[in-house]
C-alpha cells in the first residue's frame, strides 16, 4: 500500500490512535484519514487556517462574509446553472455547512459513503475557482447583516462580543467574528477577493475524512482533485500582534431592552499550546455551570436562587484568549450580589486546592467525552478540526493524557496566576424596563389572500432489532452493535403538555424536577455520578413536548448498568422536595422572563392563540398568564401529576450499542419490572381549532429589537402515519426545506438578501392538526417586501406545482438524509422509540427510503394544494417597527 500511496504523490507524515496524516507533496495539502466502518456514512471536512484573527479594521468580518460567498459558485458548479454546491449535495441528504471562528474556517459534508467522491470534487473546486460576483456580494451582504441583527437581539451574544472588544485592545481577537457592522456593509468585493487569494490555498488547508471509506481510494480522489492546485505563490501571512499585559481591571455596561441582567467576567489566559491549558480546563470543569449540577457555580449561583443560569468557559485558542465566567441574574437579586458570589468562587480556587473528588470527576468526564464524541463521524471531525485550528491534531489525541496529569496544586497555582483583579474585564448587562403587552397585540387586520436509486442499508435494520414487552407493559427494543464501546438508551412515555389539565407548566415542571433527587439517589449523587460518566450522561434531562416526555443518553459500556439504574429510580421515585420545587419555580420564572423578551417565542406564542382555543393541545397561554399559573402550582399537584401519568404502561425503552439483547432485557427487567402504574391517557388533536377564514395579520410590538421575527401559519392535518406523509414532506422541502436551496430561500435570501434564515415546516407531525409554518427574520424596514415575496413564491408554487428536478433531488435527499441521520447509535435509539410511540412498524427503518422514492409528482402536487396554502393563514410580525 505504501508504494501506491507514494505513487499518488503523498508522503506519510505520522500515525496515532487511528488517524494517519499524509502530505500531498506537490502543494503541501495536509490530509488526515480515519477509517471507521460502523455505519455506511462518511464525513469530509476542509479546514482553512484563517479566521477573524487574520482581519483588521476596514475588513473585519471578511472571513465570515467570504464563507457565505463560497457557496455562490464556480464555473464548474454554478447555482445559476443548477449545479452549485447546494444543488449537487441536496440529493445526498443535505448535511453540509460551514463555520467561521477566531482561528479557522471549515467546510464540511456528511453523506452516504459512496458519495465521498463528490464531496472531494466540490471542495477542491471552490478552493481556487470561486467566481466572486458583485451581485452575489451585494445580495449576501444584507443576509450577513441580518445574521448580525439576530445576534444583537440576544444579550449573551452581545455580552460576549463586548467582552472581547474590551479585553483585547491590540490583538485582532478584539473584533467579532461576524465583523463590525460598517465593515460588513462597506467592504468591497475586491478586498474579499484579495483575502481569498491570500489564504485559500492547499498549503493553508487541512482536509479530513472519517467514516466508511478505503484509504487508497480516498487518496486517489484527493490527488485527482487537489493535486492540480499549486501551493500559494507567496508565504501565508502570520499574525504577529501580541496583546500586552492588562494593567488594571476593565469594566463595561450595556443598557438596552432585554430580559434579565447578566454579569460576565473574562480573564486573560495563554494560548492552547501552553502547559497551563490543562489546569485551566480543570478549573472550567470544577466551576461548571448550568449543565453541571455538582459544580461550584451551580451550587453557589443557581441552587441559591441568585442566577437563572451560569457558566464557565475556557477559550482554547491559537493565541492567548480568555477564561470567562457568567451568570444570568434572577429577578429577585442584583448584579452586585452575583458578581460578589462569582468572584468569591473564583478566589477559592487560588486560596485552597480543589478536592480530589472534583478533579477525578472532571478527568473521568473528559476522557469519556472523547470516546463518545468520536462515535459520530461529524463529532470526530469537529473535535479534530478545533485542535488543528488551535494547535494541531496531535494536541487533541494527547489532550486526555495531559489532562490526567493535572494535580490540585496545579489548579491552585494557575488560578493564582491568572485570576487576579488586574487581569480581568467585568461586564454588566442592565435591561431597560420596557416590555411588550403580549396580552393585547395590535388589532389584527384582514388582508387579501395571495393571488438515482435510494441508498440501501447493508443489512435490514428492522431485523436486527429485538423487541419484548414486559409484564407491566414496558416496550423494550434492543439493537446490539458489538465493539463500539458505548451504549445508547432512549425512552418515551405519555406525560406531555396535553395532559396538564389546563395547567400548561405542570408537565414541564414535573419533568424538570425528576433529576433533583430520588428515593435511592440524592440530587448531589445524581449529579456527581452522571458527570463522572461524561457528557452523554451528565446532560440527562426529561424533556416534555406536546404528547410525551423523552429521555436519553450515551455512556461507555461499563457505565451502562448504573446509568439505567439511576434513570429508573428518577422516573419511578422522584422526591419532589419542597425546597427543590420552590427553587425550580424561581428558575421557571426567569425562563419565562427571558422567553417574553424573545421575538421568535413571543411571535409563535401569539400565533398559537390565534389558531387554537384552550381545548387544543397546541394552544399556548401568554407569558404573563404562565407566570400567574406558575405561582399556583403546588408540590401536591406535581406529585399527583407524576402518579397519574408516569407509568410503565406507556413507557418505551430503546437500547442500541455494545450490549447483548439478553443482557439489556435483563437489566431493564431488574430496574423496571416491579413498577406498576395507571393506564395511559388519550388525547384528541381535532379539538380547539379556531375557524379559518380571511388572511389575518397580527403585529406584536417589542421595544429595542434590531431584528424582526415573522411567523406565518395555519393548522394542517398532516400526521407521520398518514398515507400522504411522504408527499407532504417533499412538498414542504421544495418550498422551504432549507434557507438557501428551497424556493423561498432562493428568492427571499439568495436573490433579494432580505433574511439570514427562512424556512417552512410542519410544527409537529406526530398526530396531525398542528400548524404548518413559514418563519423568517428580517430588518424591520424589509417586513412588507419580504411578506410580498413570500406570497408570490407560495402562489407560484400552488400554480406550477413541483418541478421534475425538485422531485428527483428532494426524494433522493429525503432518502439519503434518513440514512445519514442514523449515523450514531443514539440516533437509531431515538428513531426506534419515536416510531413505536407513533405506532409505526419498525420495518419503516428499511422501507422509508423506498417509500419516499416512490412518491409521484401528482401526489406531491395534491399535497401542495391541500396543505401549503396561505389564504386562511395568520401572519404574526414581532419586533420593533
Amino acid at each position: 500500500m505504501s508504494d501506491k500511496i507514494k505513487a499518488l504523490g503523498f508522503s506519510k507524515v505520522q500515525e496515532a490512535k487511528g488517524i494517519v496524516e499524509y502530505r500531498l507533496d506537490s502543494n503541501g495539502l495536509k490530509v488526515l484519514l480515519s477509517e471507521n466502518h460502523a455505519k455506511p456514512v462518511v464525513t469530509f471536512m476542509a479546514l482553512f487556517h484563517v479566521g477573524s484573527r487574520n482581519e483588521a479594521v476596514g475588513f473585519t468580518g471578511s472571513t465570515h462574509f467570504l464563507e457565505h460567498l463560497m457557496f455562490k459558485g464556480t464555473p464548474a458548479h454554478n447555482p445559476q446553472d443548477g449545479n452549485g454546491v447546494f444543488e449537487m449535495m441536496k440529493p445526498l441528504g443535505n448535511l453540509l455547512n460551514a463555520t467561521t471562528w477566531f482561528d479557522r474556517t471549515n467546510y464540511f459534508e456528511c453523506v452516504p459513503a459512496e458519495h465521498l467522491p463528490l464531496c472531494i470534487e466540490l471542495e477542491a473546486d471552490r478552493m481556487r475557482n470561486l467566481m466572486l460576483r458583485v451581485d452575489d456580494r451585494n445580495s449576501e451582504m444584507t443576509v450577513v447583516r441580518n445574521e448580525m441583527e439576530r445576534g444583537e437581539n440576544e444579550p449573551d451574544r452581545v455580552m460576549m462580543g463586548e467582552m472581547f472588544a474590551v479585553a483585547f485592545r491590540e490583538h485582532p481577537y478584539h473584533h467579532p467574528t461576524i465583523g463590525w457592522r460598517s465593515d460588513v456593509e462597506g467592504v468591497s468585493l475586491e478586498r474579499m477577493k484579495e483575502f481569498y487569494d491570500v489564504f485559500y490555498w492547499p498549503n493553508n488547508c487541512t482536509v479530513m475524512v472519517r467514516g466508511d471509506f478505503d484509504t487508497v481510494e480516498a487518496l486517489e480522489l484527493i490527488a485527482k482533485h487537489y493535486g492540480k492546485i499549486p501551493a500559494s505563490p507567496h508565504p501565508i501571512p502570520t499574525v504577529y500582534t501580541v496583546e500586552p499585559p492588562q494593567e488594571g481591571e476593565r469594566r463595561f455596561e450595556i443598557n438596552r431592552p432585554g430580559d434579565l441582567p447578566r454579569v460576565w467576567a473574562g480573564f486573560h489566559i495563554p494560548q492552547a499550546a501552553h502547559e497551563d491549558t490543562y489546569a485551566l480546563a480543570a478549573m472550567r470543569a470544577v466551576l461548571g455551570g448550568s449543565g453541571s449540577k455538582s459544580s461550584r457555580l451551580y451550587k453557589r449561583l443557581i441552587d441559591s436562587g441568585l442566577c437563572a443560569s451560569a457558566s464557565a468557559s475556557h477559550m482554547e485558542l491559537r493565541d492567548p484568549g480568555l477564561f470567562m465566567v457568567s451568570g444570568t441574574v434572577s429577578a429577585e437579586h442584583s448584579v452586585d450580589e452575583v458578581e460578589a458570589a462569582m468572584f468569591d468562587e473564583v478566589a477559592k480556587l487560588a486560596a485552597e486546592p480543589v478536592t480530589l473528588d472534583e478533579l477525578n470527576r472532571a478527568k473521568n468526564a473528559n476522557r469519556k467525552s472523547t470516546i463518545l464524541g468520536a462515535l459520530d463521524p461529524m463529532g470526530w471531525a469537529n473535535m479534530i478540526a478545533e485542535g488543528e485550528a488551535s494547535v494541531d491534531w496531535k494536541w487533541v489525541i494527547e489532550y486526555d493524557d495531559n489532562f490526567d496529569k493535572v494535580t490540585p496544586a496545579d489548579v491552585q497555582r494557575v488560578a493564582a496566576k491568572y485570576f487576579g483583579r488586574n487581569n480581568r474585564t467585568v461586564g454588566h448587562f442592565i435591561p431597560k424596563s420596557e416590555a411588550p403587552d403580549e396580552s393585547a397585540p395590535e388589532a389584527a387586520e384582514s388582508v387579501p389572500a395571495a393571488a438515482a436509486e435510494p441508498v440501501q442499508a447493508k443489512t435490514s435494520m428492522a431485523d436486527s432489532v429485538v423487541t419484548r414487552t414486559l409484564a407491566n407493559g414496558i416496550k423494550v427494543q434492543v439493537q446490539s452493535n458489538r465493539g463500539s464501546g458505548a451504549v445508547s438508551i432512549n425512552g418515551k412515555l405519555r406525560a406531555g403538555g396535553v395532559f396538564g389539565g389546563g395547567v400548561e407548566l405542570l408537565p414541564e415542571l414535573t419533568a424538570f424536577l425528576l433529576t433533583r433527587g430520588s428515593s435511592k439517589y440524592s440530587k448531589t449523587q445524581v449529579a456527581e455520578l452522571l458527570e463522572d460518566m461524561g457528557p452523554g450522561a451528565s446532560r440527562l434531562s426529561f424533556s416534555p413536548d406536546t404528547f410525551a416526555v423523552s429521555f436519553g443518553g450515551t455512556v461507555v459500556a461499563t457505565d451502562f448498568k448504573q446509568y439505567v439504574d439511576i434513570v429508573g429510580d428518577l422516573l419511578r421515585n422522584p422526591l419532589f422536595l419542597d425546597e427543590e420545587v420552590a427553587r425550580a419555580k424561581q428558575q421557571f420564572a426567569s425562563f419565562l422572563t427571558k422567553n417574553a423578551n424573545n421575538t421568535g417565542r413571543v411571535g409563535q406564542n401569539a400565533l398559537m392563540r390565534a389558531l387554537y382555543d384552550s381545548t387544543s393541545p397546541y394552544f399556548g397561554k401568554t407569558y404573563a398568564e404562565l407566570g400567574d399559573e406558575l405561582a399556583g402550582i403546588t408540590v401536591d399537584r406535581i406529585r399527583q401529576f407524576h402518579s397519574e401519568h408516569y407509568s410503565p404502561k406507556s413507557l418505551i425503552i430503546s437500547i442500541v450499542g455494545d450490549i447483548d439483547a439478553a443482557e439489556a432485557f435483563a437489566l431493564v427487567e431488574s430496574v423496571f419490572g416491579d413498577w406498576d402504574g395507571a393506564e395511559p391517557k388519550q388525547w384528541d388533536v381535532s379539538q380547539g381549532i379556531l375557524p379559518g377564514g380571511k388572511r389575518n395579520r397580527i403585529d406584536v410590538k417589542m421595544p429595542g429589537k434590531k431584528n424582526t421575527d415573522i411567523i406565518i401559519g395555519a393548522p394542517v392535518p398532516v400526521a407521520r402515519t398518514a398515507a400522504d406523509f411522504c408527499a407532504a414532506r417533499i412538498a414542504d422541502l421544495a418550498l422551504g426545506g432549507d434557507t438557501i436551496g428551497s424556493r423561498l430561500g432562493k428568492v427571499v435570501r439568495v436573490k433579494h438578501g432580505l433574511t439570514y434564515g427562512i424556512n417552512s415546516h410542519y410544527d409537529d407531525i406526530s398526530f396531525g392538526n398542528a400548524p404548518w409554518l413559514i418563519t423568517l427574520t428580517v430588518n424591520p424596514e424589509n417586513i412588507d417586501k419580504a411578506l410580498g415575496l413570500v406570497d408570490e413564491v407560495v402562489e407560484e408554487f400552488l400554480t406550477e406545482g413541483i418541478s421534475d428536478r425538485e422531485m428527483s433531488d428532494l426524494t433522493e435527499q429525503a432518502a439519503a438524509g434518513f440514512q445519514v441521520g442514523l449515523r450514531t447509535d443514539a440516533a437509531v435509539a431515538g428513531v426506534l422509540s419515536q416510531f413505536t410511540f407513533l405506532g409505526l412498524p419498525l420495518s419503516e427503518l428499511d422501507n422509508y427510503p423506498q417509500r419516499v422514492k416512490s412518491v409521484t409528482k401528482e401526489e406531491v402536487n395534491e399535497a401542495i394544494r391541500k396543505y401549503l396554502r396561505l389564504d386562511g393563514a395568520t401572519t404574526v410580525v414581532c419586533g420593533t417597527f
